[in-house]
């Protein structure tokens, strides 16, 4: 259960990720060096994974759950380690993908990027299946464990109303879909509330050519829900 965006606003590509998680899971810390690799990305709190990663020269990865119907023939490691896996590996990135004994793991999608040029893998128990894109236009991936025939649709109409009313930020650059939930619509929301999950935080990329690529961070907390019928502009 995860929403990411990536979009361009001026000379900037912005990755923004909402992670969802069970409100019985432990707490996760934000962004910090990694611990082993030069790598900054914040932290699961029980398993010690990451779902977002960047290095220093702008190589980024995002990871959200999948649920295709699929259960590993053995204990499945943790779907946590595979950002780090690839964004610290000595071959390129999808190289590294590609070398990776994916069978091992529950189905995930994933994102690996750089300034200028990204893809989107998925991994849902039969194949990798791989998309190539570049920046310019805006795309959005999306999951939910829960009524997905429903939400998800629900979210990609969201996004694009938010294009239709001039893909409005807020004062920290926040792009507003990441804090989309209607009244009434918390279970469906990207910025999503639910009885059993909810949303635990937005981690957010910021690409400039010829400049030092950035993360930050903002616990939910910090985000409060806005309407699309009547943004906050």
């Amino acid at each position: 259960m995860c929403t990411v965006t990536v979009v361009r606003r001026g000379r900037d590509t912005l990755i923004s990720m909402n992670r969802d998680e069970q409100r019985t899971r432990h707490g996760e810390q934000p962004p910090a060096p990694w611990p082993h690799g030069n790598l900054t990305a914040p932290r699961d709190g029980p398993a010690g994974g990451t779902w977002m990663g960047l290095t220093p020269q702008g190589n980024w990865a995002c990871l959200l759950n999948s649920y295709a119907p699929y259960t590993p023939p053995a204990p499945a490691p943790s779907r946590g380690g595979i950002v780090p896996e690839l964004l610290l590996a000595d071959d390129t990135q999808a190289a590294a993908l590609a070398a990776m004994d994916v069978a091992r793991y529950r189905p995930f999608r994933l994102l690996l990027g750089r300034y200028g040029t990204w893809e989107l893998f998925h991994w849902d128990g039969q194949a990798l299946q791989r998309e190539a894109h570049s920046d310019g236009a805006d795309f959005i991936v999306t999951s939910s464990s829960w009524n997905a025939d429903a939400v998800l649709p629900a979210r990609h109409a969201a996004f694009a109303q938010w294009q239709a009313l001039g893909r409005p930020y807020d004062a920290q650059g926040i792009p507003l879909i990441h804090r989309w939930q209607e009244v009434g619509g918390e279970r469906s929301g990207i910025l999503m509330a639910r009885p059993e999950s909810h949303t635990t935080s937005l981690t957010q990329i910021i690409l400039t050519q010829d400049a030092a690529p950035a993360m930050r961070y903002w616990p939910v907390a910090q985000l409060a829900p806005v309407s699309l019928q009547q943004p906050a502009l």
